[in-house]
């Protein structure tokens, strides 16, 4: 092989390198939308779309828009993987979204009011969400809070031996509140990104196993999602404080400094 061919493959083998290298960090911003009509009680105001962590709990604004005199409004962002939206309206409504790949266009609709209701369509993933949180808001009502203002009224009227009951069957409510949730997610939302949404709000050692099974089998369907890791991340903290679990080995220095 002559020296002026084992160059041209070099250069050759440059040149592809670098088109690669350069396709790779060129790759297709897809731009996606969430629009609606705002019913009534917020003409003009301001809707902020953020991009929200469950875990930190932090909001991470995106993009801003406004309400027109007919109750319009529009937002757009560029799409990189499926991830947790937050959507404030005015700061007197607001609506968490679960928006996945090809989920481009969003409508969604809202009351204006506090606590009002909301709609959403083009996004499978967040109608399960908000379906999700729904019915969260209803067990909740029906299931822990009548025990929550029973502990209330022992407590304001001084009758302890009424509190310590209120507050027994305030614990046993709600763990029945958490297993019709756990019920509802396995279900009604199974390896819906909506999973995302919710699972971080569960607690208790006696849902260990369940949300280890919905974590796996999500898993087998979304791989590489960066919400796969933090998911799997807190069922393993859940793992590691649950009632009969290894503690992990400790070290601390006694009063010579010594570590024990």
């Amino acid at each position: 092989m002559s020296g002026n061919y084992k160059y041209l493959l070099f250069i050759s083998a440059l040149v592809w390198l670098n088109l690669a290298a350069c396709q790779s960090s060129h790759k297709t911003v897809i731009n996606y939308q969430i629009f609606g009509n705002v019913e009534k009680s917020m003409k003009n105001g301001q809707v902020v779309l953020s991009q929200f962590n469950p875990v930190t709990q932090v909001k991470t604004p995106i993009d801003t828009g406004f309400v027109n005199d007919q109750g319009n409004y529009k937002l757009t962002y560029s799409f990189n993987e499926p991830g947790l939206f937050h959507v404030n309206f005015n700061d007197q409504q607001s609506a968490m979204l679960i928006i996945g790949e090809g989920q481009s266009n969003i409508e969604l609709d809202v009351e204006g009011s506090a606590k009002g209701w909301n709609k959403v369509k083009g996004s499978i993933d967040s109608e399960k969400l908000l379906a999700y949180d729904k019915f969260r808001l209803a067990s909740n009502a029906r299931v822990v809070r009548p025990t929550y203002e029973a502990m209330r009224t022992a407590s304001k009227a001084g009758n302890h031996d009424a509190e310590i009951e209120a507050v027994e069957k305030y614990a046993h409510a709600s763990e029945a509140h958490r297993v019709e949730l756990l019920d509802f997610t396995a279900k009604e939302i199974g390896t819906s990104l909506a999973l995302y949404g919710s699972m971080l709000r569960w607690t208790g050692d006696e849902e260990i196993n369940r949300l280890d099974k919905l974590v796996k089998d999500f898993k087998k369907v979304h791989p590489n999602l960066k919400m796969t890791k933090v998911m799997e991340d807190k069922v393993e903290r859940f793992k590691k404080v649950a009632l009969g679990a290894v503690t992990p080995n400790i070290e601390l220095p006694d009063s010579a400094g010594n570590l024990l």
